[in-house]
């Protein structure tokens, strides 16, 4: 299994990738990542998805993976997705191979 975001190589040159954060130490390493394979199309945001306004843009989809299962109200993070994401999308996990770990595998909005 394969814990991998989509990511600008995946997406292509002219879609942007957003990542969200909250550890520096990480934000640091995924931007260094970036630009050692020169992929300039990801925008990283340092916040906590519990206390911090998601940014809004004009997405396609959220990646999650895990994320879901660990924060502290998973309602509410999906209530703050739900702001930003259009209607009809949806939080995808295809790869999940523990469907029944818990109820946010997929979530439409």
């Amino acid at each position: 299994m394969n814990a991998n975001p989509p990511t600008p190589e995946i997406v292509g040159p002219t879609a942007e990738v957003v990542a969200l954060e909250r550890s520096g130490n990480f934000i640091r390493a995924i931007d260094a990542t970036c630009r050692a394979h020169s992929l300039p199309n990801l925008k990283i945001h340092e916040l906590d998805l519990m206390t911090d306004d998601l940014p809004g843009a004009d997405y396609d989809f959220a990646w999650c993976r895990w994320v879901i299962s660990f924060v502290s109200d998973p309602a509410l993070l999906i209530r703050k997705l739900a702001r930003v994401m259009p209607k009809g999308s949806s939080t995808p996990n295809p790869q999940s191979e523990i469907r029944n770990f818990n109820r946010w595998h997929v979530f439409a909005y």
